[in-house]
């Protein structure tokens, strides 16, 4: 099929006049005096983490896959679910992350990041192939994106994948975007349930007083208002929205407003935490399906599509491990995690306690089994505390 390319549109900028290329150096200017108390934060904040004896010796094997015993309950099939896969490293936990996750009525979009070497893009391609038919899609080399930090690459990778599902697949009815270094804490049964438990709302969040606003665009004109938020990366869409987010003139317009602020603007703008919750926020201005009509505030809008421990939360590490301030979860996180209602954790290292990731496998494998053999949802999941979200109830 041919894919498609990233729609760029123009919007007037505040001033008269096209951007002179000198601006990326004046911008190199206006960080320099900064760079020396840059330089002492990173390293204060060095990750130290031990690694894993076993990741050392191993690190480049792939795993024997997991035995999942399940059956696709007629909810699941009536419901099937659109998943994408951002890839940048550790193939093996992005193939047993996608063994985890994959049921034949589903659709899957793989990104791999193109820094990836050709061998490791090659096995994954392979692993696909065997293991899995049309349902899963590799996205070609020449249509992936570098995948950067706080660059509007993350985003593009993303939206690339969301346009691949539209057209492959005509049935599904929520979208989620995964990264390979996280795992599932639903079932996909539970999955579905818990959507259909959301009545049509999107599980995108946002936050209004804790904006960063380095991040926005400040000079930009358009012909309709709106306000920024910022949020998560981490969404699960309905399919209207993701449609909507790829026709609809505004959000092209506020699209491309970011992607000049992130080619011109001074520091990382991190669009990935913007766009999607902007979008989601601004019912009145920019009516998106299953928009958000409520407040904005992380107290009142619970995460829910990721179990994700920050510095700034001040709990406990089980792992001791912290890098860019998330906890790279591990042993002692585990108890946490098998009563967490999220959807999935994020994010497990393979250097740090693979084990971890071992138990959490087998622990979904055993709720598998008992789906599987009792026909009904383990007692361990709680339909409540879906239902009786504000999300679930106040949202176009």
């Amino acid at each position: 099929m041919r894919l498609p390319r990233v729609l760029r549109i123009s919007v007037t900028p505040w001033y008269r006049g096209p951007i002179h290329p000198c601006k990326g150096w004046l911008k190199l200017l206006w960080i320099l005096p900064f760079f020396p108390i840059a330089l002492m934060v990173i390293l204060n904040t060095m990750p130290d983490c031990e690694m894993s004896q076993r990741f050392g010796a191993s690190k480049d094997e792939l795993t024997r896959p997991m035995q999942y015993n399940y059956t696709v309950h007629p909810d699941e099939r009536a419901f099937p679910l659109a998943f994408s896969i951002v890839v940048y490293r550790d193939l093996d936990r992005a193939l047993r992350l996608l063994h985890a996750i994959h049921r034949p009525h589903n659709c899957y979009c793989i990104h791999m990041d193109r820094r990836i070497a050709g061998r490791f893009r090659e096995i994954m391609e392979l692993e696909v192939r065997k293991r899995y038919t049309s349902e899963v899609f590799v996205m070609p080399e020449d249509y992936s994106f570098t995948v950067r930090w706080g660059t509007m690459s993350v985003l593009d990778a993303d939206l690339m994948c969301s346009r691949i599902l539209l057209a492959r697949c005509p049935d599904w009815t929520y979208w989620i975007n995964l990264t390979g270094q996280e795992f599932p804490l639903r079932t996909n049964w539970e999955l579905v349930t818990a959507l259909k438990l959301l009545n049509g709302s999107n599980v995108i969040d946002a936050t209004f007083k804790n904006r960063m606003y380095s991040r926005f665009p400040l000079y930009y004109r358009l012909n309709f208002s709106f306000t920024w938020y910022k949020g998560s990366v981490h969404i699960a869409a309905r399919r209207d929205f993701v449609q909507f987010m790829h026709t609809d003139i505004r959000a092209k317009q506020m699209l491309q407003v970011l992607r000049v602020h992130d080619l011109y603007g001074t520091w990382h703008s991190v669009p990935d935490e913007t766009f999607f919750s902007t979008l989601n926020h601004n019912p009145y201005s920019i009516p998106a399906p299953g928009a958000f009509l409520g407040e904005h505030e992380r107290h009142t809008f619970k995460q829910v599509t990721r179990f994700k421990i920050w510095t700034e939360d001040n709990e406990p590490c089980g792992s001791g491990c912290w890098i860019r301030q998330i906890c790279m979860l591990g042993l002692n996180d585990i108890p946490r995690l098998m009563r967490s209602p999220q959807f999935f954790a994020n994010k497990f290292v393979p250097y740090v306690q693979p084990e971890a990731y071992d138990l959490m496998e087998r622990w979904l494998a055993n709720k598998l089994e008992y789906e599987n053999r009792r026909g009904d949802l383990h007692p361990s999941f709680n339909r409540t505390y879906y239902s009786t979200l504000e999300l679930s109830w106040n949202h176009i």
